[in-house]
């Protein structure tokens, strides 16, 4: 086998797993929602309240029309909570751009290029408290997951994506927001 990387020989996988691996289809609008209802096994796509829904109704849709029963919707968010909120949006800043829906959806090649038109298109405001979940108070963190969750997502997957404070981040999720947001 000559996988691109390196090459085997007579290569044998020992281990299988007892079941075939579930296949989550990345969705970031309606048509690509067709695609997981049909084919895969769950959605995956961005964790924004505005956009997510239509992305839902449309995988949910899908599945009934194919006869399938909708499998895990996991949205995915990146978070930081900080000990200062001007400085934990400042410590997010360089994932501005991925909040773009062009970014997902469109043939862009250039980093620096994509980071100017977010900064030019996209407060600090917006990306902190409408894209990612991003600030220094907890319960602000616990409302913007339950506000997803209630979206119809059955997975939350979060990134971590300060670059400071990141360890006290989690730690912080650990003992404040996580235990919040089991009790609700």
């Amino acid at each position: 086998m000559d996988g691109g990387w390196f090459r085997l020989k007579e290569a044998k996988l020992y281990t299988r797993a007892r079941d075939r691996p579930r296949l989550y289809v990345s969705a970031f609008g309606p048509r690509a929602a067709q695609v997981a209802g049909r084919y895969g096994d769950g959605l995956w796509t961005l964790g924004d309240p505005e956009t997510a829904p239509e992305v839902i109704d449309a995988y949910r849709e899908a599945c009934g029309r194919h006869g399938r029963e909708p499998g895990e919707i996991i949205l995915q968010a990146g978070f930081h909570l900080g000990s200062d909120e001007q400085r934990a949006i400042e410590a997010t800043t360089r994932w501005k751009a991925t909040q773009m829906p062009e970014v997902y959806k469109e043939d862009l090649h250039d980093p620096a290029s994509m980071e100017r038109s977010a900064h030019e298109q996209l407060s600090d405001e917006e990306f902190a408290k409408e894209g990612f979940v991003v600030g220094a108070d907890p319960a602000e963190h616990v409302e913007r997951l339950r506000e997803l969750r209630d979206v119809g997502a059955t997975v939350l997957c979060l990134q971590l994506i300060g670059a400071d404070e990141a360890a006290a981040s989690i730690e912080r999720y650990g003992g404040e927001v996580l235990p919040a947001l089991r009790e609700g």
